[in-house]
């Protein structure tokens, strides 16, 4: 049945989170214009997101993470709800109410956020030597050629081979983990990370409504993500500027219980490294959360990056398929892929030194999908990290690649 849950109170946290973003809309996307809150999901009941495969088809299907745009639904049906719990909102005016998220956190035992979690970025390869990092590589040196979409993209590999088979990872690392890696790739220290939520799958029978017994042959079982592993608790971060209620609440079609918290610790903040690394004409942008793109894995827009920026190569893992059912017209929504979080996107940035770190600073952490409606969901939001704007030589052992 999972681990156990350690008992917490259920009472508010203590401090909350405020900060007034001054975000402009136009072509980096919506205004906020409001305070924006850091809200904590805890959950109390298992939950369950859905990844588009039907229940029943021999697989574990429902992803670690909720997609944003679940998230984003989350807090504008909780603004939306009376005191009864109905409905009382305009749902076109509610879709554009913009919403961050999520962004798991690992939880003290009485609610408040211990430390910020965030997905185990792609440019990082566990060997049986230890953590290795994925770099742009120069096939020219040995007069070999690409053929990856895209004039001139580079290839992403080890700079020096290895045989050696590689290791699992760990899908959640911590802040402190990631601020490292994000600043200095090259001496990450070591990197535990936190395992995804698990899997609690429960066995129940449907009831005959006429006698009240069991049906003969009616078995079924529910599987959902325990927000529990064994470093502790782990809740659902987002941030918006919805007006939200502190509380226990039902939450999704099913109504599984959680717990709303303010948070009483900040998302961080870009660190000083990276932003001297932007003004620099290079970085790495990692995606926090997965983010819809017109070209599949390749950002049309680029992330809004200043005139002049290219994309020098990318490390994207396997998409991810997002949908959904639209309550306004009774119908299923589209399928849509997604270039998952944790992909990695090498740019080369083009302004001047000012505008290429007020660009980073602005960039932070904010939705760089390529449609403005996924940005209010949520989608792309970005964490920066330095990089050099080199493409290394391959070592001649890994001429075979």
């Amino acid at each position: 049945m999972g681990a156990p849950r350690r008992p917490r109170p259920l009472g508010r946290a203590a401090h909350a989170c405020l900060r007034r973003d001054d975000r402009h809309a136009g072509p980096c996307g919506p205004r906020w214009g409001r305070l924006v809150n850091t809200w904590i999901l805890d959950a109390i009941d298992p939950l369950f997101f859905g990844d588009g495969r039907s229940v029943g088809t021999g697989e574990v299907n429902g992803r670690a993470l909720p997609p944003p745009q679940v998230v984003a639904g989350l807090a504008r049906t909780r603004q939306g709800l009376d005191s009864n719990g109905a409905w009382a909102s305009d749902p076109e005016r509610a879709k554009t109410i913009p919403v961050r998220g999520p962004f798991p956190a690992l939880l003290n035992r009485d609610g408040s956020v211990e430390e910020w979690l965030f997905p185990r970025p792609a440019d990082a390869l566990l060997l049986v030597g230890g953590l290795r990092r994925l770099l742009p590589l120069d096939l020219a040196t040995w007069g070999l050629r690409s053929n990856l979409p895209g004039a001139g993209l580079a290839p992403v590999g080890l700079a020096v081979a290895d045989p050696s088979k590689p290791q699992p990872m760990r899908a959640l690392w911590r802040w402190s983990e990631l601020e490292r890696w994000l600043s200095d790739p090259d001496a990450p220290g070591e990197i535990r990370g936190v395992a995804a939520p698990p899997i609690e799958t429960r066995l129940h029978v449907a009831i005959d409504p006429a006698t009240g017994r069991a049906l003969d042959g009616a078995l079924f079982s529910t599987a959902g993500r325990r927000m529990v592993t064994e470093e502790g608790a782990i809740g659902l971060g987002l941030q918006t500027s919805a007006t939200i209620q502190a509380g226990v609440a039902p939450a999704g079609g099913e109504r599984r219980l959680v717990h709303w918290r303010q948070a009483s610790k900040s998302l961080p903040s870009a660190p000083e490294t990276v932003l001297r690394s932007a003004e620099d004409g290079a970085v790495r942008i990692l995606l926090a959360t997965p983010a819809i793109l017109q070209l599949g894995w390749c950002p049309k827009r680029l992330f809004d990056a200043p005139p002049g920026s290219v994309l020098i190569a990318a490390s994207v893992g396997r998409a991810e398929v997002v949908s959904g059912w639209d309550l306004a017209t009774n119908k299923g929504r589209p399928s849509r892929r997604c270039a998952p979080a944790g992909s990695v996107y090498f740019l080369r940035l083009g302004g001047d030194t000012t505008a290429r770190r007020a660009w980073a600073e602005k960039a932070w952490l904010e939705p760089r999908a390529d449609s403005d409606t996924d940005r209010l969901d949520g989608y792309g939001s970005v964490l920066l990290g330095a990089w050099d704007g080199k493409l290394t030589p391959p070592a001649p052992s890994t001429r075979s690649l």
